[in-house]
């Protein structure tokens, strides 16, 4: 299966509890019948995301974009910035990603078998933008504390369209053996 196929695949499916969603669109639109999820690793850092209000209405799609062009509008004034939105109750949400490992026996020998990786992204509306209260850009610094992850409630969760199969196993590890005999 070609990797833009598989990208394709995993854009178009929702998430879902288990991941049972992709598994069986995996079973239904691929030669991956038996593919069996392995392995998640959640240890990557946030990444600021997005700006909605209290309404949770978009207010900008990239948070780096935003705040660089409000600086530029305001002569790179922080503290302009802040007054300009500091009633307007805009919140940032974070991306937090997950990397999903999936694998399929192709049978025959141990080696024979494809891995998937998926990157799951997990948005959630993290704090205020600019806390209501506070005095201004350094002050923000002290105003009350970050929720946890856990407090905060998930906004949005998709699977990004970016699936990797690697080379086969079977071609590495034939690499691998044959050096080691000295053979090139």
């Amino acid at each position: 299966m070609q990797t833009d196929v598989s990208a394709t695949i995993v854009a178009a499916t929702l998430v879902t509890p288990k991941r049972t969603g992709l598994l069986t669109t995996f079973a239904a639109r691929s030669d991956y019948r038996g593919v069996r999820h392995v392995k998640a690793r959640d240890e990557f850092g946030a990444r600021p995301a997005r700006i909605v209000d209290a309404e949770d209405r978009e207010m900008a799609p990239d948070y780096r974009a935003w705040i660089d062009a409000e600086l530029e509008k305001h002569g790179g004034s922080a503290r302009a910035v802040w007054a300009t939105h500091k009633d307007a109750g805009y919140r940032l949400t974070e991306i937090q990603p997950v990397l999903h490992y999936f694998l399929h026996d192709r049978g025959g020998a141990q080696e024979n078998f494809v891995q998937i990786e998926v990157w799951e992204e997990q948005e959630f509306v993290e704090r205020e933008l600019f806390p209501r209260g506070a005095l201004g850009p350094v002050e923000r610094r002290r105003a009350a504390p970050r929720r946890t992850r856990d407090a905060g409630r998930a906004h949005r969760t998709a699977y990004r369209g970016r699936a990797e199969v690697p080379p086969r196993a079977s071609d590495r590890h034939a690499a691998v053996h044959r050096d080691r005999r000295g053979h090139i």
